[in-house]
């Protein structure tokens, strides 16, 4: 790789950005504080690249330092991205496989948060009036030995782990009621339960999350429901690894997932979604609160796939944003028409940086075409559309047919519909930023 093989690009926008290319390698620099990391030789005539991140660029001799800014190595660290940016020296073919700022091909792979860890012995459940006494007694290790019913909601207000028998999931039924488990406190884990509410309200939900808890957990489970599984107004909440199931006849309409705030990192991943039959499946709604409710917040979707049944799409939202991150990486789904859907006015300036990687994205027979990995729609007029996130898209499978009335953004194309918007109600004359995070080098 030689240095003539370098070229810069500077973009103006939300924040600067310097372009660095060797083939496709690109360095962020954005801030003004930094760290120095050692880098070994990339070019030809024994020289390597130094950045000062503010636009200054100039090549120094073999183990000079390179700089990188402290804010971006900082994001990468809080986030847990892999691999982590604590080594020193790189090698050329880390420098061929990787960039400064994620790991190709699993960029951005979110670690999961510890759940709460029980301090008492399990507290063994085989009926709803032993449920009754453990919660008012605040056992912190709730333990399920038999499937019980439920015939009132029960609201949990201390911190505990609720799970069943070890090589046992038993179930939890509703029973005439819309709402099974209400939290209110933090460092609540739900694991390897079953629940069972097939109310045909339109506010039916396993679990209701309230408050301003960091760290509620739901891992293992699955959930047989005729609306809502889980809804949250909490700042964050993970949900890992379960599965999503259609209770009950098929209504007009379906989401398994209610978030109505995120201002921190949310984790849905590794779930299995089934869809009701009807292609009217919404895996994640994202609605129902203000711009505050979402200002700073991180979502990611990671690892998610759909089974047996299609999906109508993984998530729609219909709440503006203020500086919010989206991040959808590995997910796997089949869908009548769409991926994640954007319904409002102005809802990309609300993002700071949009991020699709390894997604795939599978048609069914008879669908009128794709609305893009990200879709915007909109109940009103739409106008001239206008954004602020940089927009990172790689090694997506998605399908190349738009529907008729969708078309990708400037710099999408049909190949790569990473942002779409529906051309009846929006238009465009602007150019949207896409920085791909690839960095893997032909050379």
């Amino acid at each position: 790789m030689s240095l003539n093989k370098f070229s810069l690009q500077q973009n103006t926008g939300s924040e600067n950005w310097m372009n660095i290319k060797a083939s496709s390698m690109t360095i962020k620099c954005a801030d003004d504080n930094f760290i120095n990391y050692k880098c070994p030789n990339i070019g030809n005539d024994g020289e390597v690249l130094t950045s000062d991140g503010l636009g200054n660029v100039s090549f120094g001799p073999v183990n000079s330092l390179v700089t990188v800014p402290n804010q971006e190595l900082q994001s990468i660290e809080t986030l847990d991205y892999n691999p982590k940016l604590s080594k020193i020296t790189w090698t050329n073919t880390e420098l061929n496989t990787y960039n400064l700022y994620n790991y190709y091909g699993r960029a951005y792979r979110p670690t999961l948060r510890t759940p709460f860890t029980p301090a008492q012995n399990s507290t063994i459940i085989s009926t709803e009036a032993q449920l009754n006494t453990a919660i008012s007694s605040q056992n912190d290790n709730i333990v399920f030995a038999n499937t019980i019913t439920l015939t009132s909601t029960k609201t949990i207000s201390h911190s505990c782990k609720i799970s069943c028998l070890t090589g046992t999931r038993f179930s939890i039924i509703a029973s005439g009621i819309t709402n099974m488990f209400n939290v209110t406190a933090d460092n609540v884990f739900f694991d390897n339960v079953e629940f069972v509410n097939g109310n045909s309200s339109s506010v039916t939900t396993c679990i209701t999350f309230t408050g301003n808890a960091t760290n509620n957990c739901v891992h293992n489970s699955v959930f047989k429901t005729n609306e809502f599984a889980i809804t949250s107004s909490l700042p964050q909440v993970q949900i890992y690894n379960n599965q999503f199931q259609f209770e009950g006849t098929p209504p007009d309409s379906h989401r398994y997932i209610s978030l109505s705030k995120c201002t921190g990192k949310t984790l849905i991943y590794e779930n299995t979604f089934i869809g009701n039959g009807l292609l009217s499946t919404a895996c994640l709604l994202i609605s129902g609160g203000s711009t505050s409710d979402f200002t700073n917040g991180h979502l990611f979707l990671f690892k998610n796939i759909s089974d047996i049944v299609p999906l109508q799409r993984m998530a729609i939202m219909e709440t503006t944003p203020a500086n919010f991150k989206l991040t959808m990486t590995e997910n796997n789904i089949e869908t009548y028409t769409d991926f994640f859907i954007l319904y409002g006015d102005g809802m990309l300036d609300g993002f700071d940086e949009i991020t699709a990687n390894n997604n795939t994205v599978t048609l069914i027979d008879g669908s009128p075409g794709f609305k893009g990995l990200v879709g915007w729609d909109s109940p009103g007029s739409g106008g001239i559309i206008t954004y602020s996130p940089i927009i990172r898209g790689s090694l997506n499978t998605l399908p190349n047919t738009l529907r008729d009335d969708y078309s990708p953004l400037p710099n999408c194309t049909n190949d790569n519909p990473i942002l779409c918007f529906k051309n009846t109600k929006f238009s465009t004359e602007l150019q949207v930023p896409i920085n791909p995070p690839l960095v893997a080098t032909t050379d």
